[in-house]
């Protein structure tokens, strides 16, 4: 296939798809990453992930998506330029956005449906597209209508990075299904090493990028820590990074502390990431305010999984 609107995203790399259908072939697909040139199929599916540079799809499958992503935190005016197409049908479109690479590893798909979201409409949906899938672009058929996809910002655009607010909703639904009130804290005696280097690592990067935490942020990542780990646990890993400024304060810290309302893993991959800011000057002020919100948004998410 030749399309030169795509000659302008090099890191991109493709699958064969039927014309007319969405499914992608042959069986191995997945293995077998092309350049555009090679795809020799009457559609085109662009591989999402790594393979493709860290790239993600964001459908929005209906109005009601656009909804949901607002009712999450996601500033849908203050989304930036970046390629978006369309199959033609009211209220659908993907948007594609790079990833920091130090998130690859922990982002999955993920699909919010009529089932998890009382906000969405049956039959629409929002959905982060990651790898292991692909997304059907123009100049494809749609299968449904018959006509061809439609770039409504052109294909060619550089590819825009995730917005801050959207990566924070994407990173805390990564929590493991089923999450409610009754969710035990971890015994540090059958904790799994790997995943206590996880969290060790992640809280030293944010010790990196702060030396000292507002009490808000110390919080947040005490409690996020206290979920992966447990308190016993959680606290050895604070203290080794940030001592207690007084006797007894990670004890008080914890001592009405909940796991099933708490941050997790996504809050300490926010904060040890690109999503970080430094703690001073009027950089600092807006970061201290977006805390106030990621927590208001955790806070959403959490009663969201509980309904």
């Amino acid at each position: 296939m030749d399309d030169f609107i795509l000659d302008g995203q090099p890191e991109w790399r493709y699958c064969r798809v039927r014309a007319g259908e969405k499914r992608p072939y042959p069986a191995d697909w997945q293995k077998n990453p092309l350049e555009l040139w090679a795809v020799d199929s009457g559609n085109v599916g662009l591989l999402l992930g790594p393979v493709s540079g860290g790239i993600a799809a964001i459908d929005f499958d209906g109005y009601s998506a656009y909804e949901w992503a607002e009712a999450q935190g996601i500033d849908l005016s203050a989304l930036p330029t970046t390629p978006t197409w369309t199959s033609g049908k009211p209220g659908r479109c993907q948007m594609t956005f790079k990833t920091p690479p130090e998130y690859w590893s922990v982002l999955s798909t993920k699909k919010i449906t009529n089932r998890t979201s009382e906000l969405i409409t049956d039959g629409e949906g929002f959905e982060f597209r990651w790898a292991g899938t692909q997304s059907v672009i123009p100049p494809s058929l749609h299968p449904d209508t018959g006509r061809p996809y439609d770039w409504l910002i052109d294909g060619a655009v550089p590819v825009a990075q995730i917005p801050g607010d959207m990566l924070l909703v994407w990173l805390n639904l990564m929590q493991p299904a089923g999450v409610s009130s009754s969710v035990p804290e971890p015994n540090w005696q059958e904790l799994d090493d790997d995943r206590v280097a996880e969290v060790n690592g992640l809280v030293g990067k944010i010790k990196e990028r702060h030396i000292l935490l507002p009490y808000d942020d110390w919080c947040s990542v005490a409690w996020a820590v206290a979920k992966e780990l447990g308190r016993a646990a959680g606290e050895v890993v604070m203290r080794e990074y940030y001592p207690e400024q007084r006797a007894n304060e990670y004890r008080d810290l914890y001592r009405n502390w909940n796991a099933a309302r708490s941050p997790g893993m996504g809050t300490l991959y926010y904060m040890a990431g690109s999503g970080a800011k430094s703690a001073t000057g009027d950089g600092y002020k807006i970061y201290q305010q977006q805390q106030k919100e990621i927590a208001e948004l955790e806070k959403r998410i959490k009663e969201m999984r509980n309904d």
